[in-house]
C-alpha cells in the first residue's frame, strides 16, 4: 500500500521537477543575466533542498516503476514477497539519490 501510494507521489513530484527544468531551459535561453540569478536561487540551501528532494523523488519513482516491471512478468504477488520488494525499492531509491548526490560534492559540481 505504501509503495503505490508513494509511487504516486513521486510521480506527481517528477512534474514539478520536469516544470523547474523547463524554468531552467528558459532562463538559459533568456541570457546570462537571467541564467544567473536562477543559479543563484537554486544554489541557496533551500534550492539544494528542492533538487534534492526532486531527486529522491524521481529515483524512489524509478525503482518503483522497475518493481512494477517485476510484477508484470507475474513474480512476487504474494503479500510478504511484495512488501519486501516495496522495501527494497524504496532503499535502492534513497542509495541512488545519496550516490547522486555524493558524486555530485565530490567533483565540486555543488558546493554549499
Amino acid at each position: 500500500m505504501l509503495g503505490s501510494i508513494l509511487h504516486r507521489v513521486t510521480g506527481s513530484a517528477s512534474v514539478a521537477g520536469v516544470i523547474l527544468v523547463a524554468v531552467w531551459l528558459v532562463c538559459l535561453a533568456m541570457g546570462r543575466e537571467t541564467y544567473t540569478v536562477f543559479v543563484q536561487y537554486a544554489s541557496t540551501p533551500l534550492g539544494l533542498l528542492v533538487w534534492f528532494g526532486l531527486s529522491l523523488a524521481g529515483f524512489i519513482h524509478l525503482t518503483g516503476g522497475l518493481r512494477h516491471l517485476i510484477w508484470d512478468t507475474g513474480a512476487s504477488f504474494g503479500p510478504k514477497t511484495a512488501d519486501s520488494l516495496t522495501t527494497w525499492t524504496l532503499l535502492l531509491g534513497v542509495a541512488l539519490t545519496v550516490a547522486f548526490w555524493a558524486v555530485l560534492f565530490a567533483t565540486g559540481k555543488v558546493t554549499l
